[in-house]
């Protein structure tokens, strides 16, 4: 009987988690994007339904009677299996129209992810392509809700019992780089006195390695400073001036492959950072996501150019 009722209150018992989830109904209102009144008649259906009064009110919000959380504790894991649910049709969906979803950071998207999807579609004439570009966080957030096939991005924590596949793709050195004609290339030099007299272009947000490192010295004591929040902007003085770029290689990877720009030699150690690969493994054979893979490690694992034989080899 208490089987039969609650999946007859499927609907309210998801405003209920929401409504407990942020707090208030308000809250909640505002989150779903439906009425206040709506969830309030949706608790009170359930608790008539059930009864069993769910929530109690204060000045600040609800707070869950000791009943509501015990069933919240199944009605979480009913919406985990939901959303499960919702990411398995999403990919059929896909498959059903052959189309093959890839997601890419700024660094990924600037550099390997289009051409490695141009040989993919070389290969698959009659596949349907979507390219997303957002944060690392984004595109794993969107492999698990099953909204992407596969994504590149940096090395992230996954959390246990999430179906997600990890594959090691490319290291990204971070460092300076300067114009291939510099007249400071070819003998290591000291970082303190550069920053001191030479002219840079740093990337804005500055990545958290390069500003620990800046911590003990003021911007201001730089002579010439440039805050690229493009990167085509930072790729542009790094190839074309001499101003001196922090940067990452696969930031600046075509010009590294076309001999327009080299690293310089400093006495600062900079970190190394892993791009990955993140995609559910399926058995449909009718989305290549696994041709994608292989595709990926072996532009990845090599020049970093995409530029792959037919076969998938350098």
């Amino acid at each position: 009987m208490i089987t039969e009722i609650l999946a007859k209150q499927m609907y309210n018992l998801m405003l209920l988690k929401s409504a407990v989830d942020a707090g208030s109904i308000s809250r909640a209102s505002v989150e779903l994007g439906v009425s206040q009144p709506t969830i309030t008649r949706g608790i009170a259906r359930l608790e008539a339904a059930l009864g069993h009064q769910l929530i109690e009110r204060n000045a600040k919000g609800i707070i869950p009677t000791d009943v509501c959380r015990n069933l919240m504790k199944h009605v979480e894991r009913a919406a985990g299996q939901l959303e499960e649910a919702g990411a398995t049709l999403r990919r059929m969906r896909r498959s059903r129209y052959r189309t093959l979803a890839c997601g890419g950071s700024p660094t990924a998207m600037e550099s390997y992810v289009p051409s490695v999807m141009f040989e993919l579609i070389r290969r698959h004439p009659n596949l349907s392509l979507q390219l997303y570009e957002a944060p690392s966080q984004t595109l794993l957030k969107m492999i698990q809700a099953g909204e992407l096939d596969i994504a590149i991005g940096a090395r992230l924590q996954i959390e246990e019992g999430q179906q997600v596949e990890v594959e090691a793709l490319a290291s990204d050195t971070f460092g300076v780089f300067v114009n291939a004609r510099h007249p400071l290339l070819g003998e290591p030099q000291v970082m303190k006195h550069l920053l001191a007299t030479q002219s840079w272009v740093f990337p804005e947000p500055l990545w958290s390695y390069p500003a620990a490192m800046l911590r003990d010295t003021p911007l201001s004591s730089i002579p010439c400073l440039v805050r690229a929040q493009s990167s085509s902007a930072l790729r542009w003085y790094a190839r074309e001036t001499d101003f001196l770029t922090i940067s990452s290689s696969l930031t600046l990877h075509t010009e590294l492959s076309n001999g327009l720009v080299a690293e310089l030699t400093t006495d600062w150690n900079f970190p190394r950072s892993q791009h990955v690969i993140y995609y559910r493994s399926t058995s449909d054979d009718e989305r290549p996501v696994d041709i994608a893979v292989a595709l990926f490690k072996s532009a990845g694992h090599a020049r970093l150019d995409g530029k792959i034989d037919a076969d998938g080899e350098e």
